[in-house]
């Protein structure tokens, strides 16, 4: 796939090219970058800013993230990928302010993906104009670029580009650590696709052993959270397999999928998606798609195979809507067919840097380049996209000290409330103001106020659980079991509403709510000391009884009274307990699960192997 061209630029060459690139960046992400202003809009809201703001607070008092007590009655942290709680790049920018955080997350990612895209292109051949578009169609796709208001999805997928690299370049180490923080980032989607990329690029056996290799050490590296994730996975009220309903949930209609590939700037004349937006976007525009079917005609057998490659990908792309969908498990493994795009996008941005260069002369392949820079400037940004000031979602809603009348507080999302919020649309300021105002679901998270119901896609078993028991309680067992949630605050629809806006909601706050830990019998609880998956009480019981701790029993939780060893169990079959004889007592609960000890074992020995090897490879070398 070799083009035409200089293998080597001129550090002149090298600085106009990244001076293109970067003014591109600049006013391609001109609110976020020039303006101050911060994307929004529901994920936003419901997971992107409650984990920086978890995030945020481990970087003023850090420890290790295996709990969170405000998501879903209590669950795991670390071992929630969307937390990204291990990648490397949140711990240097969580310290940030919120606005802070996501401008440096964006830039550093875009470069990261255009620089390596970039320097394949380098490798290949393709001279200064193909160099240029893969960087820009990398780093400033249409797919790419509504992704930042998921900060997990965004980081992961611009882990494909250096991985590629180093797969081209024979480095199996290059591709495990590419591979590995591709998984920290927190889109394990992302990361079953990236493999497949691999797989398919690898060329002989030379490149099935490095990319053998390569997956062995990215297991490795990333077991810290992988094997967490998997026990949680195990427990959770997700299954390996979805259902047909779930798994082809933001699928493309065939008509929608044609306009945006070929309806120039379609998103400018009718702006409006069967679903959400940042996850159905997907714009490279007509230029890069002419100089990719030129680049698939021009490229040989390799460029042919790739362009089936993201057709396919495409085809993919339609889930519910492709004849055989509902029977295809292996496609059930997870949510939004729309995914496919980012490989279809991936081949798209190699193919058109081939295509651009093998156009004949440098003037064209220039003047190309330049109209894919211009194409994606002007409309790879989603025009429905929402911004704000960052102080919108920093300032502490009303609410929320509400559900924290003592400290400890839960709200209650009811049912009918949270399903006009799932099936509504963000239409304006006012419906973003409602979700800040009215706690959305997770969004408390970011004010230390817990949930008992919310939105996420991995939520413990036994939560979810209580939370059906909830839907068909009669009155008083329902009050009763919000009491044992702990909840301070309850949020529904009032009659005759069918959508969340300021006057259908109605907020009862509750005086009579359990604290963090409690007793099943005559005694009393005081808290001694609280930290996520560290809670230690004084209990005084006049006969023997169960303390309880308010928060959702999961493997790895432990039980102790007066130093030592207890039974842990379950209250309610929901929450963790421990049985404490009668008398004045001090109980701990611990959350250590073993896969995480186990997982850190096995990180810790590959990451020292790794560093083994560098040192032996430097020794031989001199």
């Amino acid at each position: 796939m070799a083009a035409g061209g200089s293998r080597h630029l001129d550090p002149r060459q090298a600085m106009g090219v990244g001076a293109s690139v970067l003014a591109v960046l600049c006013l391609a992400w001109r609110p976020l970058l020039l303006g101050g202003q911060v994307p929004l809009d529901g994920n936003v809201i419901a997971v992107g800013f409650p984990n920086w703001a978890l995030a945020h607070a481990l970087s003023a008092a850090p420890r290790l993230p295996l709990w969170n007590p405000w998501r879903s009655l209590g669950a795991p942290h670390l071992a929630d990928p969307i937390s990204s709680a291990l990648y490397p790049p949140q711990w240097l920018f969580a310290a940030a302010d919120y606005g802070g955080y996501i401008r440096l997350w964006v830039v550093f990612h875009t470069l990261l993906s255009a620089g390596a895209a970039a320097a394949l292109a380098r490798r290949k051949g393709l001279g200064r104009a193909g160099l240029v578009v893969a960087a820009a169609l990398a780093g400033l796709s249409g797919f790419l670029m509504p992704r930042a208001v998921f900060p997990h999805q965004f980081a992961s997928a611009c882990w494909l580009a250096p991985a590629l690299l180093a797969l081209d370049a024979g480095s199996a180490w290059g591709v495990g650590a590419c591979l590995a923080l591709q998984w920290l980032a927190g889109y394990p989607p992302f990361s079953l696709m990236s493999a497949a990329a691999l797989a398919v690029c690898a060329r002989g056996r030379a490149g099935g052993l490095t990319l053998t290799r390569g997956a062995a050490a990215a297991a490795g590296l990333a077991a810290i959270q992988a094997l967490p994730f998997l026990e949680f996975l195990a427990h959770s009220s997700r299954g390996f397999l979805l259902g047909a309903g779930s798994a082809g949930e933001y699928s493309l209609p065939p008509a929608q999928l044609a306009k945006a590939l070929f309806l120039p700037q379609w998103r400018h004349i009718a702006p409006a998606l069967d679903g959400d937006p940042s996850i159905l976007s997907f714009y490279v525009g007509l230029p890069a798609l002419a100089l990719a079917a030129w680049g698939a005609f021009r490229g040989g057998r390799t460029a042919r195979r790739l362009a089936a490659a993201g057709a396919a990908c495409l085809a993919l792309s339609l889930g519910r809507f492709l004849p055989g969908f509902s029977a295809a498990a292996p496609l059930h493994v997870f949510r939004y067919p729309a995914n496919w795009l980012f490989l279809a996008t991936a081949a798209a941005a190699a193919l058109a840097a081939l295509g651009v260069a093998r156009l004949p002369g440098p003037r064209l392949r220039a003047a190309a380049a330049g109209l894919v820079l211009a194409d994606l400037l002007a409309f790879a940004q989603a025009p429905s996209a929402a911004w704000a000031d960052p102080a919108f979602l920093t300032k502490p809603p009303p609410l929320a000290a509400l559900a924290r009348a003592d400290g400890f507080g839960r709200v209650y999302h009811s049912e009918p409330l949270l399903r006009a919020w799932a099936g509504g649309t963000l239409e304006d300021r006012s419906d973003y103001a409602a979700m800040w105002g009215l706690l959305a679901p997770s969004y408390g998270m970011a004010f230390e106020v817990g949930d008992v119901a919310d939105f996420q896609t991995m939520r413990p078993a036994r939560a979810e659980a209580f939370r059906a028991r909830l839907a068909v309680a009669p009155a008083a067992e329902r009050e009763r079991l919000l009491d044992l949630a702990g909840t301070r605050l309850e949020l529904d629809l009032r009659p005759g509403a069918s959508r969340v806006e300021a006057g259908t909601v109605r907020a009862l706050s509750r005086a009579s709510a359990a604290g963090r830990v409690f007793l099943t019998g005559e005694g009393a609880a005081r808290l001694v000391s609280y930290a996520p998956g560290t809670v230690a009480a004084e209990v005084l019981a006049r006969a023997p009884v169960e303390a309880v701790l308010a928060e959702t029993a999961a493997p790895g939780w432990e039980a102790l009274v007066d130093g030592w060893r207890a039974p842990a169990g379950t209250y309610e079959d929901v929450f963790v307990s421990a049985p404490v004889p009668a008398g004045l007592h001090r109980v701990e609960f611990r959350y250590r699960p073993g896969a995480f000890a186990a997982g850190a074992a096995i990180s810790l020995t590959t990451l020292a192997w790794a560093v083994w090897s560098a040192l032996r490879r430097r020794r031989r070398a001199r």
